[in-house]
């Protein structure tokens, strides 16, 4: 978990969006859901992040504040640093996933891929009820640079967009 002074308090930052130009780090209130079950169920352009750093990955230039609202379709990737529930159930759903390794190539101007394991249903056509945000477990990277390649680089999983990925194959 990063922290970091903001003033006379510490601040603790739990979740991680990945854009093409910026990396963000800061406080998203899921209501306790995981990050990924939250992200699926906004029906909002906008996701609000409190306590954010945002760093412009093109020009090297931090920005911090308080408050910002970013336009959830420009999320490529997210983590949450601190993850919410109980952990047994965590590992008893992990027992139960029918994955399948894959790889993904992004749609951005950034030439990102993302290989790992994903669930099953993550590679079935549109449907209704499917998914905006898909977890890739034990995510290996190809594209990503400095300050983002640092952060995501060894991270357990991540969570990637789907309305950003052009192209999801078996590998």
């Amino acid at each position: 978990m990063d922290e970091f002074s903001n003033g006379d308090r510490m601040m603790y930052l739990k979740d991680m969006i990945l854009t093409e130009t910026f990396l963000l780090k800061g406080h998203i209130s899921t209501g306790n859901q995981r990050l990924s079950s939250f992200l699926n169920s906004i029906p909002k352009r906008f996701l609000e992040m409190n306590e954010v750093t945002a760093i412009d990955c093109l020009h090297n230039v931090k920005l911090t504040s308080a408050r910002m609202l970013l336009r959830v379709e420009e999320i490529i990737l997210a983590h949450e640093l601190v993850e919410a529930g109980d952990e047994s159930l965590r590992l008893l759903a992990a027992q139960e996933r029918d994955e399948v390794t894959v790889t993904a190539r992004s749609s951005g101007a950034a030439p990102l891929i993302v290989s790992g394991r994903v669930s099953r249903r993550s590679l079935e056509h549109d449907s209704p009820g499917q998914h905006e945000f898909v977890v890739f477990i034990e995510p290996r990277f190809e594209g990503l640079t400095g300050t983002a390649q640092d952060t995501f680089k060894d991270l357990p999983y991540v969570i990637a967009n789907r309305g950003r990925i052009a192209l999801i194959y078996q590998s």
